[in-house]
């Protein structure tokens, strides 16, 4: 499994919380801080061990030495990106470039943290300084064998939109959106991670075929240039899904077999829906050879729950025009009520009926997830050591999108 996401990264992004110990020895949230504007230099860390290995990055848990007085250690995670790669070492440069640059400009609980960069003394490689989080969905799922209550779907989705709401208000497209990629802390916060894709969405042309083939929205499979952040909102849909039966709900093997796959969840495509990617002249050609009916509702409307098939009929759509926003997603729960957009009925029933969302302290899994203190006389203090419970698979089945130095 590559837990990172399109761009072929290592495990995860980052893989435990920041922390420090309190008075008493127990974790606490290290405090808000500053991206460092000049790189830190590597030997400033002890590194503490691999988290996580991609095609073209690792993830390694560190220990950060800078910290005073000793009480403030923290573990952070250094993601290393190879700009020598290959033929690729402009195009992973620009991307490395790029996801420092949005990173830098992102500020939400629910979006990855950067701490800051680091340069060893002789070195081309691109490091970045990053918060800690124990796991990604895809391994609590797949390696730990998770399964989610729909109280615990509905607090991991309320913080995913929560997440979305602000990159898509900062009009940024996080444009690869899958359990890989959506990183937890060791209290429950999901947070969105690996940006090395994202892109300021613009009116013109960006790169298509994005986002990882089972979550890649269907105007991305026939090759659209024009997108926009609806491709998250499919994405997040497709996620929904499979955090609610446990398995992947879109495992296609190609872009033509993905197209079949959505097509007999949601049923053939009506020529409305395929209008607006043949007025912008992309081709639909074999997308309504065979009439298959709405199947969404014989697959989750048992496992989800009352008001499950009505919250991904608003994100699973084929027209990406009649998709929910997040804003939209987020509707009709708490201060989000009666705000007036279209999804706040059918999104109210989602989140209201029972089982009603639990705390994300309530999270069954974090009962699992320990913390291990061990003396270091070189730092004079407890250095805090994390046990990890995933291992560190490097194939993953999911189809995974090269970088790209366009847009």
């Amino acid at each position: 499994m590559d837990a990172s996401g399109g761009s072929g990264d290592a495990k995860a992004d980052a893989t435990e919380e920041s922390i420090q110990p309190d008075a008493i020895g127990q974790p606490t949230h290290a405090g808000s801080e500053q991206l460092d504007d000049d790189p830190v230099p590597l030997s400033c860390f002890t590194i503490l061990g691999d988290a996580g290995r991609g095609s073209y990055s690792v993830v390694q848990r560190a220990y950060d030495n800078r910290a005073q007085p000793a009480t403030q250690s923290r573990i952070v995670a250094i993601k290393t990106l190879y700009l020598s790669y290959g033929d690729s070492n402009e195009e992973l440069r620009v991307a490395a470039t790029r996801e420092v640059s949005l990173l830098r400009s992102v500020e939400h609980e629910n979006v990855l943290r950067a701490l800051g960069v680091a340069a060893g003394p002789i070195d081309e490689n691109f490091h970045i300084i990053m918060e800690c989080c124990v796991k990604d969905l895809a391994v609590l799922i797949e390696e730990d064998e998770v399964r989610l209550s729909v109280s615990e779907v509905k607090c991991l989705s309320w913080q995913l939109f929560q997440g979305l709401r602000y990159l898509h208000t900062q009009n940024i497209i996080h444009r690869d959106i899958k359990p890989d990629n959506l990183l937890l802390t060791a209290r429950g916060t999901l947070k969105i991670g690996d940006l090395g894709l994202a892109r300021c969405h613009s009116t013109g042309s960006m790169t298509p075929g994005m986002a990882t083939l089972w979550y890649r929205a269907p105007e991305l499979l026939v090759g659209a240039a024009e997108y926009t952040s609806a491709i998250d909102i499919w994405a997040a849909g497709v996620v929904i899904g499979e955090l609610i039966l446990g398995i992947p709900i879109l495992p296609g093997e190609t872009d033509a077999d993905q197209l079949d796959l959505i097509a007999k969840l949601l049923g053939s495509p009506t020529d409305r829906d395929l209008q607006p990617l043949r007025d912008a002249g992309y081709p639909c050609r074999g997308m309504q050879d065979s009439l298959v009916t709405w199947n969404l509702p014989d697959r989750f409307a048992e496992a989800g729950g009352k008001g499950i098939v009505a919250f991904l009929t608003g994100l699973l759509q084929w027209d990406s025009n009649n998709r929910w926003t997040a804003s939209g997603a987020l509707q009709g729960r708490g201060a989000l009520q009666g705000r007036g957009e279209p999804a706040a009925e059918d999104a109210a029933v989602w989140w209201n009926k029972q089982p009603v969302m639990c705390r994300e302290e309530e999270l069954s899994f974090l009962s699992d997830w320990s913390y291990v203190y061990i003396s270091s006389a070189s730092h004079k203090s407890s250095m805090i050591v994390v046990r990890f419970l995933f291992s560190s698979a490097a194939n993953s089945p999911r189809q995974e999108t090269p970088p790209s130095s366009t847009g």
